[in-house]
């Protein structure tokens, strides 16, 4: 689920809330979620959202162009294994 999805969905944080479990301006999460001038977060909020949308919406889903991988860690939400932005990944152009 994309940014946009989960924030119109029921039950769902709102972009204030979101803003404040992430430890960023509600702005930005504005936009992320509407993709303003192309903008979207940076790796490490996309493990903060996956996490704090208790893996609804998932890094991969914020950042396709990035490289993701899986450790395991029960403890992540969604039972998927925390997210890890491989650095060294060339990007496809």
């Amino acid at each position: 689920m994309n940014l946009h999805a989960y924030l119109s969905s029921d039950g769902a944080m709102s972009a204030v809330d979101l803003a404040g479990a992430v430890n960023c301006n509600p702005d930005q999460i504005r936009h992320w979620r509407h993709g303003y001038e192309g903008r979207r977060p940076g790796p490490e909020y996309c493990a903060a959202i996956e996490k704090a949308t208790q893996g609804a919406v998932t890094c991969e889903a914020l950042r396709p162009d990035l490289t993701w991988h899986r450790v395991p860690d029960k403890t992540w939400p969604g039972r998927r294994g925390r997210p890890l932005h491989d650095v060294t990944a060339q990007v496809a152009q």
